[in-house]
């Protein structure tokens, strides 16, 4: 596990200056309570209090400066965002959607789905992609925030412009998929100390720190999803990554695309860069990579249904699955680490002497040049 005294001050800078800004915000709201929702949401900074109801959201919505436009604070909740609302913020401050702690077994859904909110959530067995007909949120600090357990967010077309798209804060057995988040400042995705969570059928293109970032996280399933072009593109070195598995274990990551992100595709450890808001104060052991492509594309990329940009050429991927010093007892697993092409530097690495107790078998790397070292090719 590495890290930096720069970087670390760095981080602790940004998640202070997120701290006060997220303060300021909160001591302006307990000044004046917000209003109830009403069954149909006309504007924001409205909370809904009462369990067990369907609120749906039918316009765009514009939030004020630094206000939660929509806050979830009652229990099964059903929250229908539909005929492709966009709910936008202001100057990246705020939140858009908030599902507070307690909210439990709610529901957030950027289309309607007949006022339901399951009492054990569960996934799709299969890919269930974004259409384009689904509801936006741009442009917040966070576009949607969960904070409560069992808790389902699924079907949104753009996530984009905020700084995280969708934040899973120490929450359990939540349920994310079939959405898009791209270009926001920070991740598409981040779980930050989140147990036990489904993310499935989703895309994060062209963010700056990474697509998905699980920070002290585990057990948690992730499975059918695509970050790709993952840069900061302000910083004079490489910087971003498709998905990092950061102090964060016992998690699965399976079929999926992680490709010409600026700096890995997988990483298993630290992100040190100082972009990256969250410390790294645990190991990640015991997780499973299998069945991802982590290569570079060739030619030219976009024009899919996430993302509005027809022609945007990849950054030089520098490698495809990357496991760092400190970091053990992980499964690398039939992979394709050279798709479509080779990384710049290596497709498989393990910082670890002799890989410790890591295992890579079943990959495909091309040639021993590429990876290093010798363990992590296939026995």
């Amino acid at each position: 596990m590495n890290d930096s005294n720069c970087g670390q001050a760095m981080r602790l800078a940004l998640v202070a200056l997120a701290a006060t800004a997220l303060t300021g915000s909160l001591a302006a709201g307990s000044a004046q309570a917000a209003p109830v929702c009403t069954s149909t949401i006309l504007g924001c900074g409205c909370e809904i209090n009462s369990p067990g109801g369907t609120y749906t959201v039918t316009k765009n919505l514009t939030a004020s400066l630094e206000t939660v436009c929509i806050d979830i604070k009652a229990p099964n909740t059903v929250l229908e965002i539909v005929n492709a609302s966009t709910i936008t913020g202001s100057a990246k401050t705020g939140i858009g959607v908030l599902v507070e702690k307690g909210a439990d077994y709610s529901v957030v859904a950027g289309l309607r789905r007949n006022g339901t909110a399951p009492p054990a959530p569960a996934p799709p067995p299969g890919p269930g992609p974004v259409v384009g007909n689904e509801a936006n949120i741009l442009n917040f600090n966070t576009g949607i925030e969960v904070d409560a357990d069992n808790v389902v967010v699924e079907f949104f077309n753009h996530l984009d412009g905020n700084n995280i798209g969708v934040l899973l804060s120490d929450a359990s057995n939540d349920t994310v998929g079939g959405l898009c988040a791209d270009k926001n400042s920070i991740a598409g995705l981040v779980l930050d100390g989140t147990t036990a969570s489904r993310i499935y059928d989703f895309t994060a293109e062209q963010n700056s720190v990474a697509g998905a970032l699980l920070n002290n996280s585990n057990n948690n399933s992730i499975y059918n999803f695509t970050t790709i072009l993952n840069t900061n593109s302000a910083a004079t070195l490489p910087q971003g990554n498709g998905v990092v598995l950061q102090g964060s274990s016992s998690n699965s990551l399976t079929t999926g695309s992680s490709q010409s992100n600026a700096q890995n595709g997988v990483l298993v450890g630290c992100d040190t860069s100082a972009s990256d808001p969250y410390d790294c104060d645990f190991d990640s052991d015991y997780n499973h990579v299998t069945i991802v492509a982590a290569g570079q594309i060739t030619g030219i990329v976009g024009g899919d249904n996430c993302e509005d940009t027809v022609s945007v050429r990849q950054p030089k991927q520098q490698n495809g699955i990357h496991v760092e010093a400190g970091d053990s007892s992980n499964v690398i697993a039939a992979n394709i680490a050279n798709s479509p092409a080779d990384n710049a530097n290596l497709n498989l690495l393990d910082d670890n002497a002799n890989c410790d107790n890591n295992t890579w078998t079943n990959n495909i790397y091309t040639k021993l040049t590429k990876v290093h070292p010798n363990c992590t090719a296939n026995p």
